[in-house]
């Protein structure tokens, strides 16, 4: 069993060097996974000159370590999105995810990535009426694609509800980060430590470009836009077992003591126990039980965690980083969806540099939402483990790390930045190792 994610083993990725001189370019992305290489190929056929600029190797972040499946169904409901966004809103972000998943269709007519359609189930194991609920709300919004209750599924687990969604899909991430690759111009080993209006500093050289778009997962500039006080980090687990079946559907959980589930090329990926970065509670154990009790003959191949930007009202922010940077953008806040928001991300960041109308656009416009009651509970959290005295602390902004022993990593509650047992920095924001 190996805590290596199942895409790393599945292509050998193209290297790129590192930057080794001053730049100037039309327009530099900071940050090589999945949401940087779509805007720059997206870019790129408009014409314009880009450079993407990755502090370690492309893809190798959260893009490697998601379950790749594509669907409009994420974690929040739409029958939530209805109540608290309005109807029109939770409209736009059903249609969002729709084109993503038309865009990625098209993309597979062009770039092998082991694209393949199947339906997703949104199952429980409890509180059926909320499936039913969810059902009604998407036949309001206008949904085409078949949708279909039942009371069962081919997984062996006993359901209340499950609601099926056609013309969903999934993917191997790193095979499509390896073919967009091949298309662009790419800078690894180069990390961003300072962005102004109009230059950045990396490897200590100066990068001086019209636009920016940060897409590194959280942001590290604090100095505006809020992000630190707008967004926590939660983390989930994964694991892989061998000798499976094909699976007809993906199958996504309603409820948080739930699993989800695909299939790939041999492999059944299970995952869950999503929380909150830098709290205690299970993690790969319950999965793994699960396996075994579930699936005798399996053999658990793999296993590893992801974590990603939660925003306050679980849309993602993607557009305008700050009203004081008006050459900067950003996308991040991806709610563990990464997929989707991904294509969403580079199509409207694409629009607005091209000066184009996007129609998703004011949804995802990070400005003006603000006033949430998460807002006051991430600055509490924030204050909390900054007054806490302790030695080991984040570079990022100073909060107490906590050491999780299961992973043999620091992590911070505060913000998410991860770091391995030796003080290297794993996951932004924060972009200094450990003294």
């Amino acid at each position: 069993m190996k805590q290596n994610s199942i895409w790393n083993q599945s292509v050998t990725i193209n290297r790129f060097p590192s930057l080794n001189q001053d730049l100037e370019c039309e327009i530099v992305i900071v940050g090589g996974g999945l949401c940087g290489l779509l805007t720059a190929y997206y870019l790129s056929l408009e014409g314009k000159q880009v450079v993407v600029l990755e502090k370690n190797l492309i893809g190798r972040g959260k893009t490697s370590l998601s379950t790749a499946v594509i669907t409009l169904e994420h974690d929040i409901l739409y029958s939530n999105l209805i109540e608290k966004l309005g109807f029109n809103k939770a409209k736009n972000y059903l249609m969002a995810n729709l084109f993503a998943i038309k865009e990625y269709k098209s993309l597979a007519n062009i770039f092998d990535f082991d694209f393949e359609e199947k339906p997703n189930c949104l199952y429980a194991t409890k509180n059926a009426e909320i499936i039913e609920k969810e059902y009604k709300s998407l036949l309001r919004l206008g949904l085409e694609t078949n949708l279909k209750l039942t009371n069962q599924i081919e997984l062996p687990i006993e359901i209340q509800k499950a609601l099926f969604i056609d013309d969903q899909a999934m993917m191997n991430p790193m095979k499509l980060i390896n073919n967009l690759s091949k298309r662009l111009t790419i800078y690894e080993n180069s990390q961003v430590t300072k962005v102004y209006n109009n230059y950045l500093i990396c490897n200590n050289f100066k990068v001086k470009a019209r636009k920016i778009i940060i897409t590194s997962h959280f942001p590290f500039i604090n100095k505006v836009g809020l992000y630190f006080a707008k967004m926590y980090q939660k983390k989930s687990f994964v694991i892989a077992i061998s000798n499976f079946d094909k699976l007809q559907a993906t199958y996504s959980n309603l409820n948080d003591d739930d699993f989800y589930f695909r299939d790939y090329n041999g492999y059944l990926l299970i995952g869950g126990n999503d929380k909150r970065i830098g709290s205690k509670g299970v993690s790969f154990n319950n999965l793994i039980d699960f396996a075994k009790k579930k699936f005798p003959s399996c053999k658990v191949e793999y296993f590893w965690s992801n974590q990603d930007c939660i925003s306050l009202d679980q849309v993602p922010y993607i557009g305008k980083y700050s009203h004081f940077y008006s050459n900067v953008y950003v996308a991040t806040g991806f709610n563990l969806w990464g997929m989707t928001n991904s294509l969403i991300a580079a199509k409207i960041l694409t629009d607005l540099i091209m000066a184009r109308h996007n129609p998703y656009y004011h949804l995802y416009n990070p400005f003006g939402r603000l006033f949430n009651k998460q807002l006051i509970f991430n600055i509490g959290n924030f204050v909390k483990n900054l007054l806490v005295l302790k030695k080991t602390r984040c570079t990022h902004m100073g909060c107490t790390l906590l050491f999780n022993e299961s992973e043999e990593v620091y992590e911070c509650p505060c913000h998410g930045t991860m770091y391995d047992k030796d003080g290297n920095i794993i996951c932004s924001p924060g972009i200094k190792n450990l003294k």
